[in-house]
């Protein structure tokens, strides 16, 4: 969601919680309806091209088409970044082949999220690269791992708050059956089946 310019006043905090999340989509609901259609569907946002990027990659490693997909976010990934994800790509791999990408947040484990969860190790090796910071190393998770890993997004985090965790608070709110089904409606705006309801309700926020 961060390649989204335009400037807005920020609405009233909200809790990074299903009933939180209920309340804040119903209480925006004609703009976060008109933001997803002019995201996805307008030709202004780059960043509605992160699924197609996101779903040429390989299921094994970060490869060019994760790079892209980040930088369709408005992202500047600094020049050295591609070379120094290829030169972990078996250390990736090795957690990778633990997680099941088939399976949406909501369905996994609490487990998965934990500090000694094969995605915690993923996160920090791509924090371990030189200039890649919490946002740029949670959109390369996001779109390897669409179902799994939500975005974190400054724009977003104002909102939610900063969590050490952030995909701990996630996995409980998207555990709420009525918000998914929220999202699910949401999504229709977009026509697009391929956009993981995270992904919905990341642009919905910003």
């Amino acid at each position: 969601s961060s390649d989204l310019a335009m400037q807005r006043v920020l609405p009233t905090p909200v809790e990074l919680t299903g009933h939180g999340l209920r309340d804040f989509i119903t209480r925006h609901r004609d703009q976060v309806e008109s933001d997803l259609e002019e995201y996805f569907c307008g030709g202004a946002y780059t960043g509605r091209n992160f699924e197609s990027f996101s779903a040429e990659s390989s299921s094994e490693y970060f490869d060019g088409s994760n790079v892209a997909a980040v930088m369709s976010l408005s992202v500047a990934l600094k020049a050295r970044i591609p070379s120094d994800l290829h030169n972990i790509r078996h250390e990736t791999s090795d957690h990778l082949r633990h997680v099941d990408r088939s399976v949406p947040i909501w369905s996994q484990p609490v487990e998965v999220f934990g500090p000694d969860g094969h995605l915690q190790a993923l996160y920090d090796l791509l924090r371990a690269i030189p200039d890649v910071g919490p946002a740029i190393a949670s959109k390369l998770l996001a779109s390897k791992l669409p179902h799994l890993v939500p975005v974190w997004d400054r724009d977003v985090w104002r909102l939610t708050g900063e969590p050490e965790q952030w995909w701990l608070g996630w996995h409980s709110a998207m555990s709420d059956s009525r918000l998914r089904e929220q999202l699910r409606t949401l999504r229709d705006v977009t026509g697009r089946e391929d956009i993981s309801l995270l992904r919905i309700a990341d642009v919905a926020l910003w």
